[in-house]
């Protein structure tokens, strides 16, 4: 079996970035697809200018950095993420949208940001949609909407609920719409229970997300007050790196969102480079079916992203972990806009056979023979001329001898009597007649022969004949055909999916045909040094919580309160109208608090050595 040269990066920039969306790695757990897209990682990433690799499950993304640190020239590019983490898991603005020249470009895009925030927060919590809850859409959109055009952070999104802050009146004015603004400072003159009713269930589902307190941290800060940038990240070949795994602090609705929340930024700022920025660009995500509240954005996306340079390369375990399993519209759209697969173990019946039929459609055979029965027969194959040629050859010899002898005696006696009477009735008449004779006569014969005779004769005889003979020919008849029906043709390579060591994978290019490969065992870099290793995480994790992105727990908390003072205070000192008709909000926050200083203590990361 061929080895697959993850060492090769001419193949490797072929197989992603010649057709298609990118590529798709399936498997079951323990099948080997993790560590062969690690291996392939490590010798694209030195080709590719901006990456994102995001990981629900914890190992393959510490791996990933520890292969990034050491390589020299990776190293200084990589930015890390650990949201399980409070050192580690980063300043994140989810509403950060990649502003325009033209202000209507800008405005849509922030629509679209928010709309696609709202859906997600709706699937974190086991929604669907908003098609029959009009009440919670509005308020929802209004809210996010207010915050993005006010520059406020989504951690803040809460401001809006405290309907007697005095910041409340002034944080209305962010709402563009003018009847959509005067409902908002109206709320605080209503009955309670008519307050519940109009802002209750947006409230449950804002304040339901930072019950976590990692949450409001890591959503605690904008673009201009030290968040992640992604559009400066893209500019710059960064490679990001985020570990979204749950560990013990996070709950599952947290990672959906963070997760969804990340891919999405990466995708904004992919897909709005123009022309002139576009470079090669790699997004990885493992376990795909997390990222399925993102279904609709991804299904928009996988059929443009190849016109701005950018890839994607997903892992998943097979359709049963997708919601809807084989008819799973996001597993459709990922078999046929992924121009190469490369499909490890698969044992479950279903995923195998689902995916057999991917393989072998291409290359099946309807009139594929399984069985023939031949048998030998003898036929007539027409007449020739031949000349026969008869010769005889006889001779013979004969000796005759004969005699003969003949004695008779002969004797004869005659005696002869006669006698007659005659009546009539006319007359008395009576005649008799005797008459009496004797012969005798005496007669003696002898005769004697003898015969001899001797012959001898010899003769000879040759003929020629013409005529025709017919000719006769063996041949094999075949008595009985049977074909491989394309079920039978499927469940072959089926069974061979469902036999594949680990490490082992079926290469699929879309209508070129598949091929079995092993992937190399990856040797994971500091392996052999424990103490350097050690110490080079503990640098590598010095250096990134000396951003701004990754401050502490505590530092936020203060940041925070010092940010809503701040607000405040602008807040009292700018009572100025905002404009109804722009389509871009004055920012009311210029002025940004400044970062307490790190502490000092920090644990030394995530890995165990």
């Amino acid at each position: 079996m061929k080895r697959f040269p993850v060492h090769d990066p001419a193949l490797l920039m072929k197989l992603f970035f010649s057709h298609g969306a990118g590529v798709e790695l399936a498997g079951e757990s323990g099948s080997g697809k993790s560590f062969s897209l690690l291996a392939i990682l490590r010798t694209l990433f030195r080709h590719l200018h901006f990456s994102v690799f995001i990981d629900p499950d914890n190992d393959t993304a510490e791996e990933l950095y520890q292969i990034c640190l050491a390589d020299p020239k990776l190293a200084p590019r990589t930015d890390y993420f650990q949201l399980n983490d409070p050192a580690l898991c980063g300043a994140f603005d989810p509403l950060q949208i990649i502003e325009d020249e033209n202000p209507l470009v800008t405005e849509a895009r922030r629509v679209a940001r928010v709309e696609f925030l709202v859906h997600i927060i709706l699937s974190s919590w086991g929604e669907v949609d908003l098609d029959s809850r009009p009440v919670l859409a509005k308020n929802l959109f209004r809210i996010l909407l207010a915050c993005s055009r006010l520059n406020l952070p989504f951690s803040e999104a809460s401001l809006f609920f405290d309907l007697h802050s005095p910041a409340y009146p002034y944080l209305c004015r962010g709402v563009l719409d003018p009847v959509d603004r005067q409902e908002m400072l109206e709320l605080p003159s209503l009955r309670p229970i008519d307050r519940e009713q109009q802002l209750g269930s947006a409230m449950n589902r804002v304040k339901g997300i930072f019950r976590n307190p990692l949450m409001p941290a890591i959503v605690s800060k904008t673009r201009s007050s030290g968040a992640y940038d992604f559009l400066h990240a893209y500019r710059s070949g960064r490679i990001v790196i985020v570990n979204a795994h749950c560990g013990t602090t996070l709950r599952k609705t947290d990672q959906q969102l963070l997760a969804n929340m990340f891919l999405s930024s990466a995708i904004d700022v992919v897909m709005t480079r123009p022309l002139r920025e576009r470079k090669n660009s790699l997004i990885a995500v493992e376990e795909m079916p997390v990222f399925r509240s993102s279904e609709d954005l991804l299904f928009s996306t996988f059929s443009r992203i190849r016109k701005f340079k950018a890839r994607f390369a997903v892992c998943h375990q097979g359709a049963h972990t997708f919601e809807g399993g084989l008819e799973s519209r996001l597993l459709a759209s990922i078999r046929s806009n992924f121009q190469t697969h490369f499909f490890f173990r698969s044992s479950h019946p279903a995923d195998a056979k689902h995916t057999a039929e991917q393989i072998h459609l291409p290359t099946l055979d309807l009139k594929k023979v399984k069985f023939e029965h031949w048998e030998k027969e003898q036929f007539q194959d027409g007449h020739k001329l031949v000349v026969l040629t008869d010769k005889t050859a006889s001779q013979s010899e004969g000796v005759e001898t004969g005699s003969s002898e003949a004695n008779g005696d002969t004797t004869t006696d005659t005696l002869s009597t006669s006698s007659a009477d005659q009546k009539s009735l006319d007359s008395v008449r009576q005649t008799i007649t005797n008459t009496s004779a004797n012969a005798s006569s005496d007669a003696k014969t002898r005769t004697s022969t003898t015969s001899s005779s001797a012959s001898s004769s010899k003769s000879q005889g040759v003929t020629h004949k013409q005529t025709l003979v017919p000719k006769h020919s063996w041949r094999r008849v075949l008595r009985m055909l049977q074909f491989w029906t394309a079920e039978e043709q499927y469940l072959q390579v089926a069974s061979r999916l469902a036999g594949q060591r680990a490490g082992q994978a079926m290469v699929y290019c879309n209508g070129l045909g598949a091929q079995q490969f092993q992937f190399p065992l990856l040797k994971m870099p500091f392996h052999n040094t424990p103490r350097y290793a050690a110490k080079k995480l503990a640098e590598a994790k010095r250096q990134l919580l000396g951003r701004p992105e990754f401050d502490s727990i505590e530092n936020i908390q203060v940041y925070r309160q010092q940010f809503l003072d701040l607000m405040l205070a602008q807040l009292a000192e700018r009572n100025v109208e905002l404009p109804s008709i722009g389509v871009t909000a004055q920012k009311l926050i210029i002025e940004q608090p400044s970062t307490p200083p790190l502490p000092e203590s920090t644990n030394d990361g995530p890995w165990t050595i």
